[in-house]
């Protein structure tokens, strides 16, 4: 399958928007306007975010921020555990605020500064 989503394998980025279909690839302001994200959407954003850090997978580690933003921000669907904050998410998010892409690089900065906030808060 040829890649898709700036150089991510087609399958990658189709996992991740067959689980958030209106999930943005763009930056978000308000976390409080994305749209609300499954527990199995937040693993596969942790595990795209826990991959290794190329740019060729900047759209798919974007969707992958604001879905984390996204879960933190919502509280997700019944039954399921709420995330928690982690240095290893913590860490992986903040891997990708060197980006050469600005939106990725703002979005990375906007989720620490919004996980950092809830820890505080």
């Amino acid at each position: 399958k040829p890649p898709a989503g700036g150089g991510v394998a087609g399958d990658a980025v189709a996992d991740m928007r067959a689980l958030c279909p209106d999930t943005p690839g763009d930056y978000v302001e308000n976390a409080g306007v994305l749209p609300r994200v499954t527990s199995a959407a937040l693993a596969a954003a942790e595990a795209q975010l826990n991959s290794e850090v190329l740019e060729a997978s900047w759209t798919t580690d974007m969707i992958a921020v604001n879905i984390v933003r996204s879960a933190f921000m919502h509280v997700l669907e019944p039954g399921a555990q709420q995330p928690q904050t982690t240095s290893a998410l913590l860490s992986c998010i903040a891997g990708r605020c060197g980006s050469k892409r600005p939106a990725l690089g703002k979005s990375a900065l906007r989720a620490l500064t919004e996980l950092a906030e809830r820890r505080l808060g």
